[in-house]
């Protein structure tokens, strides 16, 4: 090969090993706290990244288990299309690697375009595993990541890398807005706003305006952060000697006042918190508008501490700036629910408070006390406040805390809150709309709860009873005195007392000097019961039907019947609406019982649930078909199961008729007592449980084959089952 040939030939390889090696240079950035509080732009590692949602109003970041990154979106409010996109990268990109995860459950995808191409692959499904995704391709211009989800979940980002050829550059860098302050919504701040301007491009000299005019190099030099007041349009341009000029960047920042409430104040939470303010001061986890398809309250605020474990949280819901219009001061009404273990929310005011900003700046004081709410763990069931006053003139945020830990973690919702000025003249206020209809069985009573307040009396309020059954209702008290023209919520008690098996009704009306009268329709039922739910004298079918889920709690009661089916349906009505009473039977978690074997009348049935484990394993119909028709004791709690229908639950204890059993094989076990012991033989490894006279299992195990002694901590008549079949013996 001649010198020149070789020369050649090598500087042609250099060329091409730079061009597939040395020229490609690589962008990245990891996520290591929340950077996006609001939609909008943020600079990431120099480059300026716009993050857009549908939805997911909520920003943070996951430490919890394995450090998921930058959070977008909550399960009650998520982000059902999400983007992040740069025009910040000048090259063609080869490949992008991104970082990413989705809350448990998750169900979504994520994809990569580059100047409108899609990259390959075209789209991977997200996981809840923080996991890298490599795409590739050969495009140049704006770089969009996009997440897409069918499901209710968070999303997460915690790294992203970019390999590209950068391009030949011929112009300054596009400059950059950072702007810091207390944002409200994307680009919107309370009261004023820090504004930094950079240019990725080194030396390069901005210039900018603020009254929305196209900057020259004769307008404003930046050189510092600065500070605006007003809302305002930014625009800007980076220079440096030997480039063009950079085009405008331009960005609108809003700056708003905190929000003053008119009043009467309403707030529904249809679609958003609306005037409400949430701030975080720990943990993730935020207030949110959330909504469910029925219920009382099908719109709310809500708030949970749980994400996958219990985690340690306090959260404040705000309100707007009141003046009341009078001395009388501001009424406050709300509902509110929870469920699961935890912290009471908490009910404050401030008179000192910006409307902004970490609430410790101000002074709280908690009220608490002054309103009603539900019991701890109470199943989402509704409570209303009550009438919750603040008097005097002076203006107040009211704010709602919530607070979780790693051991316990509620969640709370709150609904159709109003805030009025304390209205004129005498008023009378129950928060209730109705009083429940009541149900006692017959020497017993029942009690509901009714709360009432006034304002602006001028006598104390009177509660009275009349009408038919007047006699067999009572109210506790019969008086509420007023102190300077107010009573405070106070608790008002119903007791009815049936004298008959039936219906029973009367009139509770409320009174005072120039109040309008409030009227409440009472109606009670008395009932007669078989049993009284204990293991010596359990509960009907039909005791169960009478008492209609009045029992509901986490008490549990004896319930006997015959073993007639397995219920599938039930209805509105209280009532089983479907039930297989031959087989094959294919359901083993439930049974239905009735007073009559051989029952065919729906409404005569009862569902009893058969948690997982020995109960079902010997109730069971499925695997059981011999069960069908025999008698059975069972021990769980009185409530609705299958609807409306009451039925008993969390089923922890039963005794199965022992005289509904075929004697024992005396060919496979043989069973005697003697010496103060009992002695089986047996043929093979056989479940034994031993019950006394009392229906109580004294004894359960397992048999070994051969002769097995068992010591018993009862004597007496005792009946020994093994397998399905039994034997009475004497010890």
């Amino acid at each position: 090969m001649k010198k020149s040939t070789f020369i050649k030939f090598l500087f042609l390889n250099i060329a091409i090993f730079l061009a597939g090696g040395i020229y490609a240079d690589t962008y990245s950035h990891t996520f290591t706290a929340k950077t996006w509080s609001a939609y909008g732009d943020q600079t990431l590692t120099g480059v300026v990244w716009t993050a857009s949602a549908t939805g997911g109003a909520y920003w943070g970041y996951d430490t919890n288990t394995s450090d998921k990154g930058q959070q977008f979106g909550s399960s009650g409010n998520p982000a059902t299309l999400l983007t992040l996109s740069t025009s910040g990268i000048s090259g063609t990109v080869s490949s992008v690697k991104i970082t990413t995860s989705g809350a448990s459950s998750i169900a979504g995808t994520f994809s990569v375009s580059v100047g409108g191409n899609a990259y390959t692959p075209a789209s991977v499904a997200l996981t809840s595993t923080s996991t890298p995704y490599v795409f590739t391709g050969s495009s140049n211009g704006p770089i969009t990541l996009t997440w897409t989800q069918t499901s209710a979940k968070a999303i997460y980002i915690k790294a992203i890398e970019i390999t590209y050829i950068p391009g030949t550059v011929t112009s300054a860098s596009l400059p950059v807005f950072t702007v810091t302050g207390v944002a409200k919504t994307t680009d919107t701040y309370f009261d004023q706003a820090q504004v930094k301007l950079e240019s990725a491009t080194d030396g390069a000299s901005i210039y900018y305006t603020t009254d929305g005019s196209t900057p020259t190099v004769s307008s404003a030099t930046y050189s510092t952060p600065f500070t605006i007041t007003s809302t305002t349009v930014i625009k800007a341009i980076a220079t440096k000697s030997g480039l063009d000029n950079s085009a405008v960047a331009e960005k609108t920042i809003t700056i708003t006042a905190p929000t003053v409430g008119s009043l009467p104040f309403e707030e529904l939470f249809t679609s958003s918190l609306g005037d409400f303010y949430a701030f975080s001061k720990t943990g993730n986890q935020v207030w949110a508008a959330a909504s469910y398809s029925t219920g009382t309250y099908t719109k709310f605020a809500k708030i949970s501490g749980y994400s996958g474990s219990n985690v340690e949280n306090e959260d404040w819901l705000i309100t707007p700036k009141f003046t009341a219009s009078s001395t009388a001061g501001l009424q406050l009404t709300f509902a509110s629910a929870t469920s699961f273990a935890g912290n009471a929310l908490q009910l404050k005011y401030s008179t000192n408070y910006s409307g902004y900003g970490d609430p410790a700046s101000a002074t709280w004081t908690d009220i608490t006390s002054q309103a009603t709410w539900p019991a701890e763990n109470s199943s989402y069931a509704w409570v209303e406040s009550g009438n919750v006053v603040v008097a005097g003139t002076t203006p107040v945020h009211f704010a709602l805390v919530y607070t979780s830990t790693t051991t316990a973690a509620a969640t709370w919702e709150l609904a159709n809150f109003k805030v009025i000025n304390v209205p004129a003249g005498p008023t009378i206020t129950v928060t209730e709309v109705k009083v429940p209809a009541m149900l006692s069985t017959i020497g017993q009573n029942d009690t509901e709860i009714i709360h009432v307040s006034g304002i602006n009396l001028t006598a104390d309020i009177s509660l009275t009873i009349s009408g038919k059954n007047a006699n067999r209702f009572s109210v506790t008290p019969t008086t509420l005195s007023q102190t300077g023209g107010l009573v405070n919520n106070t608790e008002v008690s119903i007791k009815y007392t049936p004298a008959a098996e039936g219906s029973d009704t009367a009139s509770l009306t409320l009174t005072s000097a120039g109040a309008t009268s409030v009227v409440f329709e009472l109606t009670g039922k008395g009932i007669i019961l078989t049993g009284a739910g204990t293991t010596d004298n359990p509960y009907t079918v039909s005791d169960v039907k009478k008492l209609n889920n009045s029992l509901a709690s986490a008490t549990k009661y004896w319930v006997a019947g015959y073993i007639i089916g397995v219920p599938t349906g039930g209805n509105a009505e209280g009532n089983l609406s479907a039930v297989t009473l031959t087989g094959p039977f294919t359901v083993a978690t439930a049974i239905a019982l009735s007073d009559a074997q051989n029952e065919t009348d729906l409404t005569k049935m009862i569902g009893v649930q058969l948690p997982d484990g020995a109960i079902r394993t010997a109730l069971n119909l499925k695997d059981n078909a011999s069960n069908l028709n025999k008698k059975v004791k069972v021990y769980g709690t009185l409530q609705s199961y299958f609807s409306a229908a009451p039925g008993v639950q969390n089923t922890s204890d039963y005794v199965l008729d022992p005289t509904a059993l075929p004697a024992v094989d005396a060919q496979q076990f043989k069973v005697y007592t003697a010496a103060g012991k009992l002695y089986v033989m047996a043929a093979d490894n056989e479940q034994i449980s031993v019950i006394d006279v009392l229906g109580k299992q004294v004894y359960a195990n397992r048999l070994k084959a051969g002769l097995n002694t068992i010591e018993l901590p009862a004597k007496g008549i005792l009946v020994v089952k093994i397998g399905n079949t039994v034997k009475k013996v004497i010890l």
